[in-house]
């Protein structure tokens, strides 16, 4: 194929190539050029070679001269910042978190000005100021490039506002809560509780929906149901601070009689006998972090804010969550707390349930393979519409997933995953 004729009829042309090599160095320029003349506006995104590679690195320069002359905005992503932000990964991780900030920019671009209604030189216009909003830390417009610091901290932001702005809730509650009755009735019907919920989601989609749940007991004896005092339900935060202990504390006790969980419109949800002690019915661990999770003097709090300034009450707030240029902070508490439960809950527990989830952090993917190895007995249950796609690619723990193919919230979805379970019992 061609490479004038790939380019015909484009709007937008995306090139992204390592400078300082052959190939890179020297087609983007050309391709650069065609794309211009048959008419697209041109975004190149590239990186440069670490500063020992000092020959490269002077070649890469060179050839950056030739292709800001050609493309309309050209967007540099220096490897030498990889040795402040990710020191500790290996080369080639280190390589993946590089092309994963790429990806997101050009992603996020994309997203936000392909269903925009605007004519093309309308998104040509505000596309040009969202890159010069990226390269505004240059010593002058389009020169060479974006310093390592400011590069990094524009880079972390950038990141830090695309995760908060898609997590802003955009589907009807009353939909979610639909489909979160249905999973719950489900789950309530063929396993214990306590129900423990991890997720690698920032957004509070699962906290809002168990927030507007009632929780009853019932007096057999008295025939009396009664509103709990406390809600039946733990996300690893005691009046908005860290504080892990409380997801193994009993918290109803002298109770011996029937715990009802109940959705806004009254429908029962869950019923369960208490013995006398009960956890929370639901343990939320986010393995990722939250939207509303920050560091603050030393703590781990939560706080009712997305996009907070500098400082809130004179205190400076760091955004306590995972995403590529953080991996290294899953060694890290909270999220080395939360890792360790997900382990031990895969050891002790004969049913898991993945919705949605595609295994692309090699941190979860490990904590499988390990647990699987030492607990035969589990049973993986994969909901996802490529869950056969996904299985195939986990070969050490592949023989422990039964695919479920599907959107999260299709009827087909619950009543094949019921039908499982009942065969799982024996029913």
């Amino acid at each position: 194929m061609k490479v004038d004729a790939t380019l015909e009829d484009k709007d937008f042309v995306f090139i992204v190539a390592g400078m300082g090599g052959g190939t890179g160095s020297g087609t983007s320029p050309i391709i650069a050029r065609i794309a211009k003349e048959e008419g697209a506006f041109v975004v190149c995104l590239v990186t440069l070679p670490f500063k020992v590679e000092e020959k490269r690195r002077i070649r890469a320069k060179e050839w950056l001269k030739r292709l800001r002359k050609e493309a309309d905005r050209v967007v540099t992503f220096d490897n030498e910042t990889l040795l402040e932000d990710v020191p500790n990964l290996p080369l080639n991780k280190a390589f993946s978190v590089m092309t994963q900030l790429m990806a997101i920019n050009i992603k996020g671009t994309f997203e936000m000005i392909k269903d925009s209604e605007h004519s093309i030189a309308k998104k040509r216009e505000w596309i040009n100021q969202k890159l010069k909003e990226i390269l505004k830390h240059t010593k002058a417009e389009n020169k060479y490039p974006l310093s390592d610091s400011n590069l990094s901290r524009e880079l972390k932001s950038k990141i830090i506002s695309l995760i908060k702005e898609n997590c802003i809730l955009k589907e009807k509650r009353e939909n979610i809560a639909k489909i979160y009755d249905q999973l719950f009735k489900i789950i309530e019907t063929h396993c214990y509780l306590t129900i423990d919920i991890f997720t690698a989601n920032y957004d509070p989609v699962i906290e809002n929906y168990i927030k507007n749940l009632s929780f009853l007991t019932y007096d057999i004896g008295h025939d009396e149901l009664t509103k709990l005092g406390c809600h039946l339900y733990y996300d690893g935060f005691q009046n908005s601070i860290w504080h892990p202990e409380g997801y193994d504390e009993n918290i109803a006790r002298d109770l011996d009689d029937m715990i009802i969980v109940r959705n806004e419109k009254g429908e029962t949800l869950i019923e369960e006998y208490t013995e006398n002690k009960i956890l929370p019915i639901f343990r939320l661990f986010k393995l990722h972090g939250s939207i509303d999770q920050y560091y603050q003097n030393g703590e781990i709090i939560k706080k009712d804010i997305l996009f907070p300034t500098k400082t809130v009450e004179g205190v400076e707030l760091k955004d306590s969550m995972i995403y590529p240029m953080r991996e290294k902070e899953v060694y890290e508490d909270p999220f080395f707390e939360l890792f360790t439960r997900l382990k031990n809950s895969l050891l002790s527990e004969k049913i898991c349930i993945v919705i949605g989830y595609s295994f692309g952090d090699e941190h979860i993917r490990n904590i499988f393979f390990d647990a699987m190895k030492r607990n035969p007995e589990i049973k993986i249950f994969m909901i996802n519409p490529k869950a056969k796609e996904i299985r195939d690619d986990l070969k050490p723990i592949k023989d422990k997933i039964d695919p479920i193919e599907g959107e999260f919230g299709e009827e087909s979805i619950f009543e094949e995953l019921e039908e499982k379970l009942k065969e799982l019992e024996g029913i």
